[in-house]
């Protein structure tokens, strides 16, 4: 017998809340498993993107650092005429 709340209980009572605790405990594991694995797609789906941005940014160093050797080319000239004219 199992006593609560001044009642006794037969056992099978308490069996089938012990029986129904680890259902919902198993359910609830199911549960955020379920939702860890949404955000682990989720964080995947952020970092691919991220990447990609990366890749771009990377992009935007490589014309900037062209551009400068550009500019750095144009800077001699410029200098090279202004020693031809004074």
């Amino acid at each position: 017998m199992y006593y609560n709340e001044g009642k006794i209980r037969d056992n099978s009572v308490v069996d089938q809340n012990i029986l129904s605790w680890f259902s919902d405990l198993k359910t609830k594991k199911w549960l955020y498993g379920r939702e860890n694995n949404h955000t682990v797609r989720e964080n995947n789906h952020t970092v691919r993107e991220n990447n990609h941005t990366v890749r771009e940014n990377n992009h935007t160093v490589r014309e900037n650092n062209h551009t400068v050797r550009e500019n750095n080319h144009t800077v001699r000239e410029n200098n090279h005429t202004q020693g031809k004219l004074f």
